[in-house]
């Protein structure tokens, strides 16, 4: 047998409460989303805990790279544990607090590597594993304050689509005008660059809020035989397609 990662369009990534919408209030503090973020080392969990990850890179912001107008002029705050010890204690929390991460089910391992990372600088997570149905309806109600899930994010090769999926109706935990007007606006531009420029300003007003945090594209990976090859094909990320693999000759 042989081991392959492939791409599968799915964006792997943690969104948290910005507008106190869930009980826990904390993460409404901008300086305990950005800890968050500074907490975790992405590379550790692309080359040990993800899957294939070690062939993938980190996001640059909560689209996918490939994806029409995903263009920040501002990057994901970078890893430092050290800047997110400081920035706790600035925001109140000198010796910590408790953190319910909830997860979509097939990504508990990866949650449970993450809260070892936060606990580390103080935030005391634990995990709650969610099906696919529960994980809607507490995402309707307004329940999640930090929550891991993913997104098929080149389902449509446009980031308006990754926009409309966490900028609107009941999965909006950030309610910000500025991102809302912008969207408005992107989704009745058709010419490409222009879209991008009014795409842009949100990508980086997300890095710079902290409302997302975008950990990497989310591998598939296939066990085959090793005399069979397989090619990438963005159009069958996640189902493959007669031509997508092949005897070797």
């Amino acid at each position: 047998l042989a081991v392959t990662p492939t791409g599968s369009g799915n964006l792997l990534y943690v969104t948290f409460d910005a507008v106190g919408r869930s009980k826990n209030k904390v993460m409404m503090d901008k300086r305990v989303r950005q800890a968050f973020i500074q907490a975790v080392d992405r590379d550790a969990l692309l080359k040990h805990i993800i899957p294939g990850g070690e062939f993938f890179q980190k996001n640059k912001a909560y689209c996918l790279p490939n994806t029409l107008a995903c263009a920040p002029g501002v990057e994901v705050y970078p890893y430092d544990p050290a800047a997110s010890k400081k920035l706790l204690a600035e925001a109140g929390y000198p010796n910590g607090f408790d953190l319910v991460l909830h997860v979509h089910e097939p990504f508990k391992t990866i949650a449970e590597a993450m809260a070892g990372e936060v606990r580390k600088v103080g935030i005391r997570a634990s995990i709650e594993s969610l099906t696919n149905a529960a994980y809607v309806r507490m995402r309707g109600n307004g329940e999640f304050t930090a929550f891991l899930g993913s997104f098929p994010a080149a389902t449509h090769p446009d980031t308006s689509v990754v926009n409309e999926f966490f900028f609107s109706g009941d999965r909006d935990y950030w309610q910000d005008p500025m991102i809302q007007k912008a969207m408005e606006a992107g989704e009745v531009e058709f010419d490409d660059a222009k879209r991008a420029t009014i795409y842009t300003p949100i990508l980086d007003k997300v890095n710079q809020d902290a409302y997302i945090f975008p950990i990497s594209e989310l591998p598939i990976v296939w066990a085959h035989h090793k005399d069979i090859f397989l090619k990438p094909n963005p159009l069958s990320n996640s189902l493959p397609m007669l031509g997508d693999y092949g005897w070797k000759k």
